[in-house]
């Protein structure tokens, strides 16, 4: 305290820097990291300038809550920033513990166990939360209030470009060591996550792999026994087309021997109606003979009876009559000669007549036997032409669901050949599981 007012007062009266306090700054550098030593010569940042950069470091702890808490304020614009500082802090804590940090940083003592500290930081960040983007932007806030406490502590534009240069190059330097170390916290996080990831992802293929397989390996079973089922019903299929082709010609030859049938049946009714006009014409004939046969009776009773009157007289007239009787005698003889063959034909016409109904009856008989039959010879070409329709789309249908289960004994060979690629590939799947 009492530097800083030496400090400020010489300033105000003789214009005294801060740096010439520099040579009694003891700092120190030692590191053993060379990525860490190279990042501290790549800002080409000096012993002495961590020396100059030491020369306020009273000023900045003097300043400390009050860089913090406007710090704090700018950090906040950022929601996902507040969210984190009030779910594991308070502002109060933070505030104190980031004014703390600000001395520390300018203490100039970089070894192997600050750096160690400020790994730890980065990784505690990491594990809350804190993105690498938001140290760049905490960095630039903090450069700024301390530039300001600074210049308001100096008159000297040179001194201030100095310290300035300085003070940037420390920051820059935690800057680079916290990110570094946060990405390389974030990297051993995913490596470590890759790696679970990469665990559960073999246990999976191997609990796949292994699950395919047995699962391949039932369905390549079942593959080919459906490949042998195909083929029998395939077989089954080419028997049942056989038969159903068999089963085609027997209808259609029964078929034609129908229609044979019906020409004969049709052949056979003309016949009979034939037959029946012929009978119907015997039967005029019998009533024809009939009538001539009751003419010839008529004429034979008068033939007897003019013989009979012929002899009357013929007796009478005595022995002048005698070659009239024996005339006589004759034409009676003829008559009852004539009456018995009348008599006869009588019978026969009477038995042809018999016959002739009898016949007539047959002949209807036939002729309504014969319109049933042509009715049920019909009917019978009909169920045969539906039989022949079903026969032929029963063929087709046959036909095509041969095809179709040859297409299918295919595809499922097929099926068969990509599983047993799949069991090849999941064996290879398996073997480069294992070398992972």
């Amino acid at each position: 305290m009492a530097l800083i007012a030496s400090i400020r007062k010489s300033n105000h009266k003789n214009h005294t820097k801060w740096i010439q306090y520099a040579s009694e700054q003891t700092v120190v550098f030692s590191i053993s990291d060379r990525n860490i030593s190279n990042q501290f010569n790549a800002l080409s940042l000096t012993l002495e300038e961590m020396k100059i950069a030491k020369t306020v470091q009273s000023l900045i702890k003097e300043n400390a809550q009050n860089i913090a808490n406007k710090f704090y304020q700018a950090m906040c614009n950022i929601p996902e920033y507040e969210a984190i500082v009030t779910t594991y802090s308070n502002q109060e804590r933070w505030i104190q513990h980031h004014g703390h940090f600000l001395g520390m940083m300018l203490e100039g003592h970089f070894d192997d166990a600050y750096i160690e500290k400020l790994q730890q930081l980065a990784k505690a960040h990491h594990g809350i939360g804190v993105l690498p983007q938001w140290y760049v932007a905490s960095f630039q806030i903090l450069f700024q209030h301390i530039q300001s406490c600074i210049y308001d502590s100096t008159s000297n534009v040179e001194e201030f470009f100095t310290l300035s240069n300085s003070v940037s190059k420390i920051l820059n330097f935690h800057q680079q060591v916290i990110l570094e170390a946060l990405e390389k916290v974030h990297i051993e996080s995913k490596q470590e996550e890759f790696k679970k990831i990469k665990e559960e992802l073999k246990e999976r293929i191997f609990t796949t792999s292994e699950s395919l397989v047995s699962i391949t390996e039932e369905t390549n079973a079942s593959v080919e026994e459906l490949l042998q089922n195909s083929k029998k019903v395939s077989e089954q299929g080419q028997q049942t087309a056989e038969k159903s082709k068999t089963s085609q010609l027997l209808a259609e030859d029964g078929q034609e021997q129908l229609h044979l049938l019906e020409e004969q049946i049709r052949t056979i009714y003309e016949s009979t109606k034939g037959m029946k006009k012929t009978v119907e014409a015997l039967n005029q004939l019998s009533s024809q003979i009939i009538e001539v046969v009751g003419v010839v009776e008529g004429i034979s009773s008068q033939t007897n009876l003019l013989s009979l009157n012929a002899s009357i007289e013929a007796a009478r007239a005595g022995e002048h009559g005698v070659g009239f009787a024996v005339v006589a005698n004759e034409v009676r003889k003829l008559s009852e000669q004539t009456k018995e063959s009348v008599e006869s034909i009588k019978e026969f016409t009477k038995q042809i007549t018999v016959q002739k109904d009898n016949v007539s009856a047959s002949v209807q008989e036939v002729e309504r036997l014969t319109e049933d039959g042509k009715h049920k010879s019909a009917m019978t070409r009909q169920a045969f032409d539906r039989i022949v329709k079903a026969a032929n789309e029963n063929l087709v249908t046959v036909q095509q669901t041969e095809s179709d289960i040859q297409n299918l004994v295919k595809i499922i060979t097929e099926i068969g050949t990509a599983t047993q690629k799949i069991v090849h590939s999941t064996e290879k799947l398996n073997e480069a599981a294992h070398l992972a």
